[in-house]
């Protein structure tokens, strides 16, 4: 999979600042709550970690978030509407973690994670790790211009080839 970080896709547009975003003071206090394994914020637009259970939908939703994005092939088939319930939209991009992501399946995540309608948005697979961390690291370097190793670091942080 490190492989696919070497993709180059070039960036969208920031969300404005008028985007409706909870204030820092009031992110801040609902981060401390979020129990979702291997949980992490990457940006004012972008959460990740592992699949979210339960009332860990609902924390999410009070963090601002509006978008789900799910990196599983076999994902539990009530997140959508577990998702939906508190008022977040919700996407599958099935992925495996011994394939690299397809350009096609980078392009439609790009897209949905680029589009200011759909931020704050909340990225996962099954642990937070592998999928996670292969397609945040795509982010890091098409948005943010992180290089390969700098984007590397950050997987390792979050668990990236634990097991």
């Amino acid at each position: 999979m490190m492989l696919a970080l070497s993709s180059g896709v070039s960036a969208a547009a920031e969300p404005s600042a008028g985007s409706g975003l909870p204030s820092r003071a009031s992110a801040i206090r609902h981060l401390s709550t979020i129990a979702i394994d291997n949980f992490g914020q990457i940006s004012p637009h972008y959460y990740r970690g592992a699949q979210p259970k339960g009332r860990d939908y609902a924390d999410l939703a009070a963090l601002g978030v509006k978008t789900v994005i799910d990196l599983t092939k076999d994902g539990d088939s009530q997140e959508p509407s577990l998702a939906q319930a508190v008022g977040m939209k919700f996407y599958r991009i099935p992925m495996t973690t011994h394939d690299t992501p397809s350009a096609e399946k980078v392009a439609q995540f790009l897209k949905l994670v680029d589009d200011p309608a759909n931020g704050p948005v909340y990225v996962h697979c099954q642990g937070g790790r592998h999928r996670t961390g292969v397609m945040t690291a795509i982010y890091r370097m098409s948005n943010d211009h992180w290089t390969a190793d700098q984007a590397f670091a950050e997987m390792k942080k979050y668990k990236y080839g634990a097991d």
